[in-house]
């Protein structure tokens, strides 16, 4: 007889929430989805992984509670927001800049060529510098 992959909810159902539902499964490091009662999909647990970042912005714009993923998956609400926006931005080269994150300077994603920094330069960067670049 065939068994099942043992599974542990990590995420349920609430008020905010009344229709996903995650399970991790241990032996393979893979994250199942439920929508209601039926898999919607699986997803590797893997912090790095672009499916694992897009699992969470499409949460996020579900109107999932932030602080329950926070709590979860580990990640800060901030970096769910900026996922998700731009997965609703409908801009590929912003969704994969977002998505590589810290890693887009050194590996020069997107348009900009390797090496290329995504710093703003001159009065733009003064500008801006503050909201987007604090340390």
């Amino acid at each position: 007889m065939d068994q099942l992959p043992p599974l542990q909810q990590i995420l349920g159902t609430d008020k905010r929430n009344p229709v996903f539902t995650i399970y991790r499964d241990a032996n393979e490091q893979i994250l199942h989805v439920y929508y209601g009662g039926r898999l919607l999909e699986k997803v590797p647990d893997d912090k790095g992984d672009p499916e694992y970042k897009l699992l969470l912005a499409r949460l996020f714009n579900a109107g999932v509670k932030a602080k329950a993923l926070e709590d979860v998956f580990g990640v800060d609400h901030k970096t769910m927001k900026r996922w998700g926006s731009a997965l609703k931005s409908s801009d590929p080269e912003l969704l994969m800049r977002v998505l590589a994150g810290r890693e887009a300077n050194r590996i020069g994603v997107g348009s900009r060529k390797s090496g290329e920094s995504l710093r703003l330069s001159g009065a733009e960067g003064c500008k801006r510098g503050k909201r987007f670049f604090r340390k």
